[in-house]
């Protein structure tokens, strides 16, 4: 049913070997998708969970680096020149303008590694 209706459009219609190697290029490419989305798909959630986890340790690393002085100059804001600027006020009793952006740093952290072991528990292929 499905050759005539690819093929044969009326009883007038002949088919042109020409057109022969387009369809062949057609089948391939949906055979090579079909083969691409079995790899794809299994190698999708370990993917996800090393891109979280290394998104979040730049975040660290780059915190780290702007507290120390190495990482973004004065005119670029960071988390980590925050707490470097007002690390002194913790002991003259203002101690949140340092802990804020400490614990901003610390729930973006949490929240991309949770989001990158939550959707790998969502596409895992075996449960």
């Amino acid at each position: 049913m499905l050759y005539y209706l690819i093929f044969q459009v009326d009883k007038n219609f002949l088919f042109r070997k020409d057109l022969l190697p387009i369809f062949y290029q057609i089948f391939s490419l949906i055979i090579y998708c079909k083969r691409f989305f079995l790899i794809y798909k299994n190698h999708l959630a370990p993917v996800i969970v090393i891109s979280a986890a290394n998104f979040a340790a730049a975040i660290l690393i780059e915190s780290g680096l702007s507290f120390l002085g190495i990482g973004a100059q004065p005119p670029m804001s960071s988390w980590g020149a925050m707490i470097k600027d007002h690390y002194n006020y913790i002991i003259l009793g203002k101690p949140y303008l340092a802990l804020i952006p400490g614990l901003c740093i610390m729930s973006l952290v949490m929240a991309f590694m949770l989001i990158g072991n939550t959707l790998r528990d969502a596409l895992d292929v075996k449960a």
